[in-house]
């Protein structure tokens, strides 16, 4: 499948693993590449400042295999540090020895900056669906 982010309504059962066994409890689902990406455009001396983030990146180790579970709150924690970065990539808030329009070249890659902005912003809106409590993040 790729790399795929879903919002769940719960976690499933265990043994559960498949597309279709997890669909009764979807809420929302999209592809995660700039989540996955975030953490890795930040320095080690920021990366505690985004720690969810930095857990999420694909080369983080927290995968178990190609699968990384994220509960409620984490998931909050997430979208708060999604939020937060955004805000430092538009010059709103800052972080010292983070320049934010560098690092927003970085985390972009090639993407235009309209299509990178509108996805960023579907992210945030699976994210917060409403009766999302779990995510599934899959490599």
């Amino acid at each position: 499948m790729g790399k795929w982010l879903e919002v769940l309504r719960e976690r499933p059962p265990d043994g559960a693993d498949g597309c279709e066994e997890r669909l009764p409890y979807l809420v929302d689902e999209i592809a995660p590449h700039p989540l996955l990406w975030a953490g890795r455009c930040l320095s080690h001396a920021h990366r505690e400042f985004f720690p969810i983030l930095d857990l999420v990146h694909f080369g983080s180790g927290a995968y178990d295999g190609e699968w990384l579970w994220l509960d409620e709150l984490q998931k909050e924690e997430l979208l708060d540090e999604l939020r937060r970065i955004r805000r430092i990539s538009r010059r709103e808030e800052f972080l010292p020895g983070l320049d934010g329009r560098r690092y927003y070249d970085l985390w972009r890659r090639d993407e235009s900056p309209e299509r990178f902005e509108a996805w960023l912003d579907r992210i945030e809106q699976a994210l917060g669906a409403e009766g999302g409590r779990w995510v599934l993040l899959s490599l």
